[in-house]
């Protein structure tokens, strides 16, 4: 076989089958990396989130970095305000307006450490536990209804698949969370 005969044999994505990489471990049928249908699916998934995320921080006066930090504290529980800014990646300096502008929102409450009164102590409010839960929005928007189509059957495995993708190895820190 000629070249010009190679170079007119062309693959689905219009790289010509003679000199195209051969990927090891590629996708069946296809010569891309191994995982790379999983990550582009995950990664159009979680552009669906976006727009409930923008919609959420905006109703409640934050931005989408505050509903972040929402959820690190709902993660932590009830914590001092150097240990919350800590896991928010927040300077010392920052921390202090990251609280401000989540309690001037009703989202987070300060009150003192019973152990040491110089001492404050961060928790959610029942409208920051609210606000995270966001249901009347997330059930009424358009992952939902792509959710709905889904068998109880698909909708258990992909919960699982899911929940595995974000629990992270011993040795990882905690995953970045986009959504409740």
């Amino acid at each position: 076989m000629d070249y010009s005969e190679e170079r007119s044999e062309l693959a689905g994505d219009g790289v010509p089958v003679a000199v195209r990489a051969v990927v090891p471990g590629a996708e069946p049928g296809t010569n891309r990396p191994p995982g790379s249908r999983a990550l582009r699916a995950f990664m159009q998934a979680v552009a669906l989130a976006e727009p409930l995320q923008r919609e959420l921080a905006r109703r409640h006066g934050v931005s989408v970095g505050d509903l972040f930090a929402l959820r690190r504290l709902r993660d932590l529980g009830e914590t001092t305000t150097a240990r919350f800014g800590e896991a928010c990646g927040v300077r010392r300096s920052a921390t202090t307006d990251l609280v401000d502008r989540l309690e001037s929102a009703g989202l987070v409450e300060r009150c003192p450490d019973p152990a040491d009164r110089r001492v404050r102590i961060v928790r959610l409010s029942n409208a920051g536990r609210e606000a995270l839960a966001g249901r009347d929005l997330v059930s009424d928007s358009a992952v939902a209804e792509r959710l709905r189509r889904l068998s109880p059957d698909e909708l258990t495995q992909l919960a699982e698949l899911l929940e595995r993708l974000v629990q992270p190895a011993p040795e990882e820190e905690a995953p970045v969370e986009v959504g409740t």
